[in-house]
């Protein structure tokens, strides 16, 4: 889990890229992420990765696009053009947390 979002998306979806942010370990149950800043120096908090996730297609939200979930299938919907942009497949549904966030990460690579 620990590799599951870049450190520019962690940035931007956390703190709108003031903090070059990484996921330095996940604790407990696996669910829940240590963040850090690369200096180490000011930010440094416990996250769920499904507030993570919750928090990546709010972000997603703002810049324009509507991530929906529909079985094993994942959409970047644009809702300024009223087009679905690009559609990911998952295979597993514990994947659909992992692909929401690479749909966000791709929403960032590509906007």
């Amino acid at each position: 889990m620990k590799r599951i979002i870049t450190k520019e998306l962690l940035s931007e979806v956390l703190f709108d890229g003031k903090y070059n942010l990484y996921v330095d370990e996940t604790v407990g149950d696996g669910n829940t992420l240590l963040v850090n800043d690369i200096e180490e120096l000011e930010i440094s908090e416990f996250i769920s990765i499904y507030e993570l996730v919750n928090k990546c297609k709010e972000w997603a939200y703002e810049k324009g696009y509507f991530i929906e979930t529909k079985y094993n299938n994942i959409s970047v919907y644009n809702y300024n053009s009223d087009t679905y942009e690009t559609s990911i497949i998952c295979t597993y549904f514990i994947d659909v947390l992992e692909y929401e966030i690479k749909a966000c990460q791709w929403i960032l690579e590509n906007k």
